[in-house]
C-alpha cells in the first residue's frame, strides 16, 4: 500500500534516529561508506553473542539471514531470486564477468575511462590472455549512448560501465544501454554499487546481464558482503572457474558430506563457494528491512528533494561550480561540485563536521534518507561563509 506524503515523512524521521552518528556529525559522505544503524549494530551483536554463548551450531538459524536477504533483495531489484548470489563485494561480481564468460584471443571488453578501479583492473588482467581491451572517451565526465553504439565493434564481446559513476553521480540509461548490448549481442556488466539502494531499479526490464555491487555504501551493511544478479537468460553463458563446496545443492542438511555426487545449485547460488561472512549477512538482511519499510522510491525521492536545495545555492554562487549532471535522468544521490580551492573548502566542511568527500578534482555530496533539510542548509551556511573569505 502507498503511503501518503505524511507517513512517508514520519517513516524518514523515525529512521533518522536509527543512526546515532548524525547527532555528531553532519553526514553527506554514503556514496564513501554509511554511518552504522542500530538495528545492523544489534543483528551484529546477536551473532557475536551467539558465538560467545552458544555451543551448538543452529544450522538452520546460520543459513536463514542468507536465503532472506536473497528474498528481499529480489524484491527490491525486481528480479527473481534464482538470479542473486550473496557474495563478498563488487569486485567479486565483476570477475565473474571478466573470466565466466570465456573471452577468447582477440576478444575485446569494452569500458569507459572515467571507471572506478574496481571496474578496470579485472579486465586488465585479461590482456594477460590475449583479449583487448578498448576504452571509450568520456566527455565531461559523462557518455552517451551513442558513444557506445559507434565503439561496438564485431570483435566485442563485453562492455561494463558503472550504472552512476563514483566521482560526479552521473547515472547511465541502463535499459538504452542494455537494449543496445542485446542487439549486438554484448554481454552488458554493471559495477551498481554507486546506485543500489539509494534508487528504484528494475533489472528484469534493464537488458543487464550482470550487475554487481557491495553493500557497504547506500545498502547501509557492514563491509565484506553484497550480491551478485545473473539474469537467468544469461546464466548458461558464465561457467564456474572454480567453485566451492557451498555451491552445491545440500538441500540444507550437511549430514553426508562424503557424498560427492551433490550437484551445483541452479542459479547465481552456485557462485556462493565457502563459508560465508555470516555476521556481516546477519547485518546485511537488517539494513534491507530498513530500506523496504521506507520504500526505495520514496528514499529516491527525498535524496532529490535534498540535493535540489544545494542545487538552487550552488548555481546562485558566484565562486561555486557544478560538475554532476543536472538532466533528471542523469542524476543520482551523489553531487559534486569544484571551485578555485575545492581542498580548502572540503577541509573546512571537516573542520566543521560535515563529512563529505573529496574525489577527482571536487567535493562530493552524497545524503541518503536519514539526512534531512536541516543537513543541507548547515552545509550550505558553511559553504557561504567559505566563499564570503575569499576561501583562505
Amino acid at each position: 500500500m502507498a503511503l501518503d506524503d505524511k507517513q512517508i515523512e514520519s517513516k524518514l524521521k523515525d529512521a533518522r534516529g536509527l543512526f546515532p552518528l548524525l547527532s555528531e556529525y553532519t553526514f553527506l559522505n554514503c556514496a564513501s561508506r554509511p554511518p552504522l544503524g542500530i538495528p545492523i549494530r544489534k543483528r551484529l551483536d546477536e551473532f557475536y553473542d551467539n558465538m560467545m554463548h552458544i555451543a551448538v551450531d543452529d544450522i538452520e538459524a546460520l543459513f536463514a539471514p542468507i536465503e532472506s536477504s536473497r528474498q528481499k533483495l529480489a524484491l527490491l531489484f525486481g528480479c527473481q531470486p534464482a538470479e542473486i548470489a550473496i557474495t563478498t563485494n563488487t569486485s567479486y561480481g565483476i570477475n565473474l564477468a571478466a573470466w565466466g564468460l570465456g573471452l577468447k584471443p582477440g576478444d575485446t571488453v569494452l569500458l569507459i575511462d572515467i571507471e572506478f578501479p574496481a571496474n578496470i583492473y579485472p579486465f586488465l588482467k585479461l590482456k594477460e590472455t590475449g583479449v583487448n581491451i578498448k576504452f571509450v572517451k568520456s566527455h565531461n565526465g559523462q557518455f552517451d549512448v551513442s558513444d557506445i553504439e559507434l565503439a561496438l565493434t564485431p570483435d566485442v564481446k563485453l562492455f561494463s560501465t558503472s550504472w552512476v559513476q563514483f566521482f560526479n553521480g552521473a547515472r547511465n540509461d541502463l535499459e538504452a544501454l542494455g537494449q543496445l548490448c542485446s542487439e549486438r549481442e554484448v554481454f552488458f556488466s554493471v559495477d551498481g554499487i554507486q546506485g543500489a539502494g539509494a534508487i528504484a531499479l528494475n533489472l528484469s526490464q534493464t537488458g543487464v546481464d550482470l550487475f554487481s555491487a557491495g553493500a557497504e555504501k547506500w545498502l547501509l551493511a557492514p563491509c565484506g558482503v553484497g550480491f551478485t544478479y545473473l539474469a537467468n537468460r544469461s546464466d548458461h553463458l558464465i561457467k564456474n572457474h572454480y567453485a566451492g563446496w557451498l555451491g552445491v545443492d545440500w538441500g540444507g542438511v550437511f549430514t553426508s558430506l562424503l557424498d560427492y555426487t551433490r550437484k551445483f545449485k541452479n542459479g547465481a547460488a552456485r557462485f556462493e563457494i565457502g563459508t560465508y561472512p555470516y555476521q556481516e549477512i546477519w547485518g546485511f538482511e537488517a539494513a534491507l528491512d530498513i530500506i523496504l519499510e521506507i520504500g526505495i522510491d520514496n528514499i529516491s525521492h527525498h535524496n532529490i528533494k535534498l540535493l535540489d536545495l544545494l542545487i538552487g545555492y550552488l548555481k546562485d554562487s558566484g565562486s561555486y561550480r557544478i560538475v554532476s549532471p543536472l538532466e533528471m535522468a542523469r542524476r543520482s544521490s551523489i553531487l559534486s561540485f569544484t571551485c578555485d580551492n575545492p581542498e580548502h573548502v572540503y577541509k573546512q566542511l571537516n573542520d566543521n563536521r560535515i563529512v563529505t568527500s573529496y574525489r577527482e578534482g571536487a567535493i562530493r555530496v552524497s545524503p541518503h534518507f536519514y539526512n534531512n533539510l536541516d543537513d543541507i542548509e548547515l552545509l550550505i551556511e558553511v559553504l557561504r561563509k567559505i566563499e564570503n573569505e575569499g576561501f583562505r
